[in-house]
């Protein structure tokens, strides 16, 4: 159960964080993302699939990713706990 807390705890407060820092900016997520996008493409460039995985994401509608990415995240913490308690 802590595992699961953790991992749910985690998400959402970077998630919290996240819708937090757009409000204070008084940009829409939108626009806040594209001014990122230039840092972080400078900070992958040193690394092929990173930087890959950045520009289709960029390139890619996002919408409901944040969703997909918890579902994920948890299934495979979950995977983990079964074959554990197995």
């Amino acid at each position: 159960m802590t595992t699961v807390m953790a991992y749910v705890v985690g998400v959402s407060s970077s998630e919290a964080a996240w819708l937090s820092m757009v409000a204070r900016s008084g940009q829409s997520e939108q626009e806040w993302t594209e001014r990122l996008w230039p840092a972080a493409e400078r900070a992958v460039r040193d690394y092929p699939r990173l930087r890959a995985r950045y520009a289709a994401q960029r390139a890619g509608d996002t919408s409901g990713s944040n969703e997909e990415t918890f579902e994920y995240g948890l299934q495979r913490v979950l995977d983990g706990l079964q074959t554990r308690l197995a």
